[in-house]
């Protein structure tokens, strides 16, 4: 091979030869080409700047077959290459050629291109530019009708290749490059989203900075670009990006040698080969083509704000024909400038702009876009793009021949004139206009002058005169600029073309005018002359044009010449027509009516409806009405506003009506479209019209803002207030013309939400109205999800439609998801840029113009990016508001930027508080409503770790050094944050607050941002400033990365609703601070409190079991040691703590769940709570061990002479049996025989049996006496005086229930609270309760109750008279004699003329109570009574037997008899007391208070001795016990200091207490006497004896008669533990399966419900009255209606018993299993095997169930087993048939069964669990919320959840004696004043209840009405409350009335 030398510079710089050669056979692309025997090549001719540039030639042979393109490409023996001319640059360009054959019929594109047999190529000029342009020629084949692109386009056999134009981007157009099209979607990662599948979601998701590969590049040009930022549309090449690249274009290059190689090395670090690289304007043109419709309008609203070209009409692409972009350049509006009228904003496709279109033919010499930019901006800015933009050298695909828009805009001058028709449109044709003959004929056709560039170099050429002659026809003026290299010296010849060109011009009637050279001589102009030559002859050329409205003009002549119009697809057009009668209909109407016209529901009736609401909460003018009354007119008149908008609803307005039909009836997609062209109409409607209302406006405000200067300066003057009334009167009726001539699309919607609300409250009868608009939420969630923002509060009313926005969310909650979202909001000014910070962040579209058009909050939805997007968040909710210090809202400014601040900060996650410059005085006020909404936040959430987040961020802060320059001004900040919070800390009453970071954690170095200015210069030239953008990315960047993550407590849609409604309704009670519940809070709290509850059942539950298997333990022991209780309480807290350690785990596992922050608060208290749980459970369950250790201990002796009577009874039972059985040889016995003679027997046995008698009953009497001798031997006078009326006291305890059961049943009462004194409240009995003796002292009053109370009274005697009739047992003959006295009784009552609520009921309570009084008159309360009824069965005791009888008498009542029989057991009450009773050793005493403190000090002591009482020990009763009782009695005569009881009262409260206690001392003592009675363990295994015998008497074998036996002692052992375990088991399926008795909060809820089904007066005054029956009477039946609920199966108690029998019999099967098949039978000792299995038997059987192994011995002796095996087999099967003895035992239980269970039965255990604190409010009788009984003693207070109606709580007014309808949070609020007993019947303030009822908190709130609930009942049983109280009925509020049932259901669940 053969060099030729090069010649070398004076710039001493070499530049290499790279010679790429190829052979016949190449290989691949990384392979070596060989290279012909000869090549030649020519000199290359260096220019003057000293650098010698390198001739690449690419040479090859040519075949006439070619294969793939990655064969090999035949090249020609010889190629001649022509010299490449050099200009005076110095710089060669090289010449790469590229050649190959022409073949008629090739292959696909992606084969070779065969080219013909010889290529002439042309010589390339190379510009002034002085850099190297490459000639890159690719010839493709071409055909008359083109198939797919993917196709070859064939080429006719020779084809000339005239010169290449070169693009002013610096790139080479082709003449076709569509074999790249599909290549370049597949390199940027596009392919599947083509065409238009880019919606918002995909942008939202993907849209990233990540630039790591070119797949990458369009999700970076869009998220730049969304952001603002202008530079990425050119910085699309990254680091990585090169990279890859440069891979690629190493693979593809040939190495044909070293010096190749080396040259490969020097320039492969610093250049990229522009072949691979991607073209920005190529990017951006396919991002346009890939996205939806939607997403196009946003990316070109983005690039109008960069100022950067927008692409109008993009070539054919694909399939796709040429098509014009109108719909994206909708929503674009530019400033026009109109005389005095000043400057407004107008659509660009609406203004009549002239339009100056740029275009080159051929090759020029200077960048067009380049100059178009110069003459665009007075700075430097790329609005088109150009070859010195970055990654202006990559190669163009797909862009060549495209035409782009952009805007030359003028500012407004400093004299306020600006240029008329100043604005300017400019158009850009991408390519050779030679070869883009379509959109070329668009430019002329549609522009009023059009820039021709040529170069004089191609003046000669034929194609310009058939170029320019055609276009000068068009009505455009035609401006032709010619331009030269610079390296072209003008010679003699280039004047001749020059001539020649301009004759031609003349001769198309161009003027000299219309021409201009860009150079003048040899010279080159200068730019800035040339641009202001340019805009000379542009605007010399205008003044004869007359622009027209471009928008028209563009798709007509679109139209016109078949270019596509993407407002012509029939998805949009369809829809357009529908919008455009709106505009025609709108436009004839007056601007000041278009709203109350045409949406009238938004207007007054929702604005007064607004304002009612505020005034309902807050009741500012309520003056002398009380809050009922007051609330019940705003009531009535809100329901009247609501009328009002359902009568515009039902006769709807044309506009609306169709508007409604449109959104209802178009498709998904149709609607938005529908819905953009309404809103683009909308609001070029508006900004035609409000100019001029805007000016009215100001006007009005300069005036009234001159008089109050004039005023200030002339004060000795008297002020025109009148005047100043009419301008003030003036200027507020043009505020509301201003705000109706605002008229978009956000009205519609809200005109919707208004419809929805309307039928919502009113609860209206239009069905079809109702159906209709019940379908908009979904409408309006589909609408969010596609972009469109939810108004969230109407800025015109300055209220949230909170019933439209909840509705909304929960259909957005079903179509997405109950997703977690991240709510982000912004805070400032007016006119801060607020929206344009949230636009740019996150590329949304808020409304941005400035001024008071719209006001309101808004919140757009949307996905959050890919790689930011987690299971804790998928969507970011950003929520914009209108600025705060409005000039036009006057003095409503402070309250409704209170409301506003409030409301945004509390609704978000995060809010960025805008702050317009540097300077915080400015902005101080804002940050004075920022800190008083983050200090309310703290005040109601002061339990709570949650707090609110805050950026500060200064807009318009020049300097990239800002933060560390304004350092001091940060610090500055700080104390203005910090002196601004100790203000409002003062003001909200927290003086603690003073510091700005107890609010919130805000670090002054990271969360300040500094931004600079929006634009970049001045507007409407400017761009948007990069450093904006930049602090903006910054921002967004720490949301996404930083906060977003970290956020503790994430907020689900369902949560953010809630939330949302109670921040509302907080900020509307203005109370906010005491009002604002916090949803999260109270989510978790109860979240936390069901987990608790688990935990402690768990607890417990576990401890149960554990107890249970310990009895069984202990009762199988033969003895108790000493060390047994510690070694089973040393058990005991190791099973108990392992099980402790996994609840707490678990609840260590619930405060790191999802509430994390918030749960924190009670982390402390709830691990407390579960040890003290703990402890508790242990210290129960050690003492029920010693019980029942003792028990044992006490049994022990007796179970001697138990093992000896069982030994003796089945010996004898045996004889007996072979007796009968020598009796009746020849007979066999049937089983009824049997039976009988075994009773017989049995009887007998009995009578011989030395039952063990100690101290009765009338014993413990006489030993208490002796004790209170004893005790008061000095005194024993005032004893024996109080012991004779031992016996009246039992009479008056009987007087008592009669009392209460009067009240209950007989229509017609005494009185209320009130009427009761403390005197009157006296009795001649001490044994009475106050209460009590309040009823007996009334009793002589003239009313139908105190007559039936003296009338039973009377005819107790007549009772008393029955009882001379007994001798012996009570019989039948006894309680059919009072049943059939009460019936007299009853028919005189009725006779007197006295009604009865329910005789049935009053008949069996009476019947009832007289049957307990004649009990305690026989002395026979405890005894046992055996009788037979006709075929009844043998009951055994007396309650069986009246339950019976009366059950005969009223077969109607069965439950109900059942129920009163277990309520008739009355307690003593509490001792009444005097002041006589009492000694006063001190002055100025109140007596009242005394008497007040004495009876506190009587409830202390009965509690205490109560106390004692209930957990003494089951045995022997002892005299320590009385003499305990007296102690505890004369430690608590002391009353106070100085006072204390009388030695009489104090003996009479130590026979009272004492007899208090007695009857828990006879209880023991039975149960004592019962444990050590042999009689009793010998009954219970009376079946076993049976057994004995009656194997004994049948012939069976011993296996099977030893079997028998012990399976039916087995049967008795396991009916013991089922009733042993039995409740906790049930009690844990009870509280898994039924949710009412799970939690208090649930139980209330169900109780109420229930009490709404029944209906009942009654029930609701014992809820009321008797809170604790309630409770408990509710819990049975919630019990038993699921246990014994029938079904399929049975009852569920039946299949719990039938789960627990199969466990015990499948365990104790499985021991006899295993205990056979360990034993090896003997060959003889049978007996001694049985011993060996019982043994080992009751081993493993002891912790199941209670069989002492001496019974097992017992029943096994004298049996010969031969064999094991069949023994257990039979054994076995016994077992398991026993099965249905046990489902027959079990199945005909009832919870009578339940409830008469020893111990602690499942209605105890249910009801510890779910009942809580049962206290209820002294004034309403609203219950304690609380779970924990015993809170009072943590200092706690009581607290309930809702509050009633006071009439509940029995309270009236005293001047009317009406009951009252208020609450008592109202009266705590308000200034009433109450008396009741607690007060000694004085008056005192509800504001200071606390001095009363120090254990009660109520929040006092005068906005806070009672809940539909409780206004139902009050409606609904006002007269009979007002008859039980003795008071007048209640004022009720009409409002009131119209609650029903329903209504008042769904209340409970709110």
């Amino acid at each position: 091979m053969e060099f030729d030398r090069v010649a070398e510079g004076d710039s001493r710089t070499m530049d290499v030869l790279d010679e790429k050669h190829g052979n016949e056979n190449p290989g691949d692309v990384g392979q070596d080409r060989p290279i012909p025997e000869k090549m030649e090549f020519d000199r290359v001719a260096q220019g003057d700047s000293g650098t010698l540039d390198v001739l690449d030639e690419k040479n090859g042979k040519l075949t006439e077959k070619p294969g793939d393109v990655g064969q090999d490409r035949p090249i020609p023996e010889k190629m001649e290459l022509d010299r490449v001319a050099q200009g005076d640059s110095g710089t060669l360009d090289v010449l790469d050629e590229k050649n190959g054959k022409l073949y008629e019929n090739p292959g696909n594109v992606e084969q070779d291109l065969p080219l013909a047999e010889k290529t002439e190529f042309d010589r390339v000029a190379e510009g002034d530019s002085g850099t190297m342009d490459v000639l890159d020629e690719k010839n493709v084949e071409l055909y008359e009708n083109p198939g797919d692109v993917g196709q070859a386009w064939p080429v006719p056999e020779k084809m000339e290749f005239g010169r290449v134009a070169e693009g002013d981007s610096g790139t080479m157009d082709v003449l076709n490059q569509k074999h790249g099209e599909k290549e370049l979607l597949e390199i940027l990662g596009l392919s599947s989203y083509f065409p238009g599948k880019i919606s918002l979601e995909t942008v939202n998701k993907k849209a990233s900075q990540k630039l790591d590969s070119t797949k990458d590049i369009p999700w970076y040009v869009l998220y730049k670009l969304l952001m603002l930022d202008y530079r990425g549309r050119d910085t699309i090449i990254s680091p990585n990006i090169k990279t890859q690249l440069g891979n690629v274009s190493r693979d593809q290059h040939i190495q044909s040698d070293a010096l190749e190689s080396l040259f490969t090395e020097v320039t492969e670090e610093f250049s990229l080969n522009v072949s691979y690289a991607p073209h920005p304007t190529d990017v951006l043109s396919i991002i346009l083509r890939c996205s939806s419709d939607f997403v196009k309008q946003i990316i070109c609203e983005k690039l109008f704000l960069c100022k950067l070209a927008i692409p109008l009409i993009l070539p054919s692409f694909l399939k796709h024909l040429p098509k014009i972009f109108l719909w994206p350049l909708r929503t674009i509006v530019t400033e026009k400038y109109s005389g005095n009228e000043g400057c407004h904003l107008v659509s660009m496709l609406k203004q009549s702009t002239p339009v100056i279109s740029w275009l080159r033919l051929g090759e020029i010499s200077i960048s067009k876009s380049r100059l178009l930019n110069e003459i665009l901006n007075d700075q430097s800015h790329p609005t088109f793009f150009h070859r010195d933009c970055e990654n202006g050298m990559n190669k163009r695909s797909v862009s060549a021949g495209s035409l782009e828009i952009a805007w030359q805009l003028f500012k407004l001058q400093n004299d306020g004139s600006a240029k008329v028709n100043s604005n300017k449109i400019i158009l850009n044709l991408r390519g050779n206009g030679k070869d883009c003959e379509g959109t070329t004929r668009f430019l002329f056709e549609v522009s009023n002058v059009v820039i021709v560039m040529v170069d004089i170099q191609h003046l000669q050429n034929s194609y310009l005169s058939q170029f320019l002659e055609p276009m000068s026809k068009y009505g455009s003026v035609i401006i032709i600029l010619l331009t030269k290299p610079l390296s072209l010296h003008i010679g003699s010849e280039e004047k001749v073309k020059i001539r020649g060109f301009i004759d031609l011009l003349h001769k198309l009637n161009f003027t000299k005018e219309r021409i201009i050279f860009d150079f003048e001589g040899a010279r080159a102009k200068n730019i800035k002359a040339l641009k202001e030559e340019i805009e000379l002859k542009v605007q010399l050329c205008l003044k004869r044009a007359s622009p027209k409205g471009v928008g028209e003009v563009f798709k007509e002549t679109a139209k016109s010449l078949n270019i596509t119009v993407d407002e012509d697809d029939s998805k949009c057009i369809n829809v357009r027509s529908k919008a455009e009668c709106f505009r025609r209909f709108i436009n004839e109407q007056e601007a000041d009516t278009l709203k109350t016209k045409n949406l009238p529901m938004q207007c007054n009736p929702w604005k007064k409806w607004a304002n009612l609401n505020k005034e309902e909460h807050r009741q500012k003018r309520k003056g002398e009405s009380t809050v009922d009354v007051y609330a019940n007119k705003i009531y009535l008149e809100k329901q009247c506003e609501r009328k009002k908008q359902l009568k515009y609803l039902e006769n709807p307005t044309k506009v609306f009506k169709v508007f409604m039909k449109h959104l209802d009836s178009l498709s998904k997609e149709q609607r938005i479209y529908y819905l953009k062209w309404l809103k683009i109409y909308l609001d070029d409607l508006s900004r035609e019209r409000l100019p001029d209302q805007q000016r009215k406006f100001n006007q009005l405000w300069r005036n009234v803002s001159q008089m109050e200067d004039g005023n200030a300066r002339n004060r000795t003057q008297t002020p025109n207030f009148r005047f100043k009334q009419q301008l003030q009167d003036h200027l507020n009726y043009s505020e509301e013309e201003l705000a109706n001539a605002s008229f978009g699309l956000e009205h519609f919607l809200r005109e919707v939400a208004q419809a929805y609300e309307s039928v919502s409250s009113l609860r209206c009868d239009y069905n079809n109205i109702k159906q209709k608009i019940n379908r908009f939420p979904r409408i309006m969630a589909e609408l969010m999800l596609k972009g469109f923002p939810l108004e969230l509060m109407d800025g015109d009313a300055a209220h949230v439609p909170i019933v439209w926005v909840d509705a909304v969310l929960q259909q957005l909650k079903e179509i997405i998801g109950n997703k977690k979202m991240f709510v982000l909001s912004v805070l400032g000014i007016q006119s801060s840029g607020k929206s344009t910070l949230l636009n740019a962040m996150f590329g949304l579209q808020f409304s941005v113009a400035a001024g008071r058009c719209t006001r309101g909050v808004y919140a757009q939805l949307l996905h959050l990016p890919e790689e930011f997007s987690s299971d804790d968040y998928e969507y970011l909710l950003v929520v914009d508001t209108e600025g705060l210090r409005a000039c036009e809202l006057g003095e409503e400014k402070v309250q409704h930027d209170n409301e506003i601040a409030t409301f945004v900060i509390g609704i978000g996650d995060m809010t960025l508080v805008n702050i317009k410059g540097e300077n915080v005085t400015e902005i101080e006020d804002v940050l004075q409503i920022v800190i008083h909404a983050l200090l309310k936040m703290k005040l109601v959430n002061k339990r709570l770790a949650l707090q609110p987040s805050c950026f500060f961020i200064h807009q318009n802060v020049p300097g990239s050094d800002a933060a560390q320059n304004l350092k001091f001004g940060q610090l500055k900040f700080m104390e203005t944050l910090n002196r601004v919070t100790e203000a409002a800390g003062k003001q909200e009453d927290a003086p603690g607050i003073t510091r700005f970071r107890q609010l919130i954690n805000f670090d002054y170095t990271k969360n300040v941002f500094y931004f600079p200015d929006l634009w970049k210069g001045d507007p409407p030239v400017a761009p948007v400033n990069p450093g904006y953008s930049e602090g903006v990315s910054r921002v967004r960047e720490m949301l996404l990365k930083d906060i977003i993550p970290r956020r503790a407590v994430k907020v689900s849609i369902q949560e953010f609703s809630v939330k949302l409604k109670d921040l509302w309704n907080g900020i509307l009670d203005q109370d906010f601070v005491f009002n604002f519940r916090n949803s999260l809070e109270i989510e978790a709290y109860s979240t936390l409190e069901s987990v608790l509850s688990e935990l402690q059942w768990s607890l417990k539950n576990a401890a149960m079991k554990w107890l249970n298997t310990q009895k069984n333990i202990v009762a199988n022991c033969g003895y108790v040691t000493d060390s047994m209780e510690v070694t089973l309480a040393s058990e005991l807290r190791s099973h108990l703590g392992k099980e402790l350690a996994k609840v707490k785990s678990k609840l260590e596992k619930h405060f790191e769940s999802g509430y994390a922050v918030v749960l924190e608060q009670w982390r402390t208290s709830s691990f407390i709570k579960l040890q003290e749980c703990y402890d508790d459970i242990i210290n129960r369950t050690i003492k029920s061990l010693k019980d029942e250790l003792r028990r044992k201990t006490v049994q022990v002796d007796c179970m001697r002479d138990v093992k000896k009577y069982k030994f003796l009874i089945i010996n004898e039972a045996k004889l007996w049996a072979n007796e009968i059985k020598k009796d009746q040889v020849d007979s066999f016995l049937e089983e009824d025989e049997m039976k009988y003679y075994f009773k017989e027997k049995w009887t007998e046995w009995m009578k011989k049996i030395d039952c063990i008698r100690e101290d009765g009953d009338d014993e413990i009497e006489i030993k208490i006496t002796k004790v209170l001798h004893a005790s008061f031997p000095e005194d024993l006078v005032l004893v024996r005086e109080a012991l004779k009326d031992k016996r009246f006291m039992s009479v008056n305890l009987i007087q008592q229930k009669l009392s209460e059961i009067v009240d209950q049943n007989v229509i017609d009462t005494w009185g209320s609270r009130f009427i009761l004194s403390g005197q009157e409240a006296l009795s001649k009995s001490r044994w009475v309760p106050n209460m009590v003796t309040g009823y007996i002292a009334k009793m002589t009053r003239d009313t139908p109750k105190n007559k039936v109370k003296t009338m039973l009274i009377d005819k107790m005697s007549s009772i008393t008279s029955l009882v001379s009739d007994v001798v012996g047992p009570i019989e039948q003959s006894n309680i059919e004699a009072i049943i059939e006295k009460t019936n007299e009784i009853i028919n005189e009552i009725k006779i007197s003329g006295i009604d009865l609520q329910d005789e049935v009921a009053f008949k069996i309570c009476i019947a009832l109570c007289f049957y307990q009084y004649f009990c305690r008159e026989c002395d026979q309360i405890h005894e046992l009574s055996r009788i037979k009824v006709d075929e009844v069965k043998e009951v055994n005791c007396r309650d069986e037997m009246v339950k019976f009888l009366l059950n005969w008498h009223f077969p109607q009542a069965t439950d109900f008899i059942e129920k009163s029989l277990r309520q008739m057991t009355v307690k003593p009450g509490v001792l009444g007391v005097t002041m006589n009773d009492i000694v006063i050793d001190r002055k100025d005493v109140d007596e009242l208070a005394v008497v007040q403190g004495a009876e506190k000090r009587m409830l202390e002591l009965r509690r205490e001795v109560e106390l004692r009482i209930t957990t003494a020990e089951v045995q022997s009763f002892k005299e320590e016990y009385a003499e305990e009782i007296i102690k505890i009695v004369k430690q608590y005569a002391m009353i106070d200091k100085g006072i204390k009881f009388n030695k009489p009262f104090v003996v009479e409260l130590a026979v009272h207490m004492c007899n208090i206690a007695l009857p828990v001392f006879e209880k023991n003592l039975k149960k004592y006497k019962d444990n050590l009675n042999p009689v009793f363990y010998l009954e219970e295994c009376y079946d076993t004896f049976y057994e004995v015998f009656r194997s004994s008497v049948s012939k069976v074998s011993d296996e099977k008669a030893l079997a028998k036996i012990l399976s039916e002692r087995m049967s008795q052992a396991i009916q013991s533990s089922i009733g042993r375990d039995i409740h906790r088991e049930l009690a844990d399926d009870v509280r898994n399966n039924v949710s009412q008795v799970k939690l208090k909060s649930a139980l209330l809820k169900a109780i109420l419900n229930k009490l709404l089904d029944e209906d009942n007066f009654q029930e609701f005054i014992l809820y009321l009255d008797n809170f604790n029956d309630c409770l408990r009477k509710w819990v049975s039946y919630f019990i038993n209606e699921y246990l014994f609920l029938q079904s399929a199966n049975g009852t569920r108690y039946k299949q719990v018993i039938h789960k627990e029998v199969q466990i015990l019999l499948s365990k104790i099967c499985e021991n006899v299993m295993e205990v056979c098949a360990e034993i090896v039978e003997g060959d003889h000792d049978t007996q001694k095997d049985l011993n060996l299995w019982a043994e080992e038997f009751h081993a493993k059987v002891s912790d199941t169930v209670p069989i002492p192994l001496e019974d097992i011995l017992s029943l096994v002796e004298g049996y010969q087993i031969f064999s094991l095996e069949s023994f257990k087999e039979a054994l076995c099967d016994f077992l398991r048939k026993s099965i249905e003895k046990y489902d027959s035992i079990y199945g005909n239980h009832s919870h009578i069964q339940i409830q008469d269970s020893d111990g602690p039965t499942i209605y105890d255990i249910i009801l510890e669990e779910c009942a809580g604190c049962t206290e209820t409010c002294p004034f309403c009788h609203s219950p304690c919320t609380l779970n924990s009984a015993n809170h009072t003693a943590q200092e706690i207070k009581h607290m309930a959840m809702e509050h009633y109606p006071r009439a509940c709580g029995k309270f009236r007014w005293n001047a009317t004696g009406k009951l009252v309808t208020e609450n008592c949070t109202a009266a705590v609020a308000g200034d009433c004043e109450f008396r009741c007993k607690e007060t000694n019947y004085k008056f005192h303030p509800y504001k200071n209840y606390h001095e009363i009822f120090p254990d009660w908190k109520i929040q006092g709130d005068i906005s806070v009405e009672a809940t539909p609930y409780w206004k139902w009942f009050l409606v609904k049983y006002e007269s009979l409350l007002a008859d039980r109280y003795h008071a007048q009925r209640p004022d009720i509020p009409e409002s009131w009335r119209e609650i029903t049932k329903e209504m008042a259901r769904e209340s409970l669940n709110k």
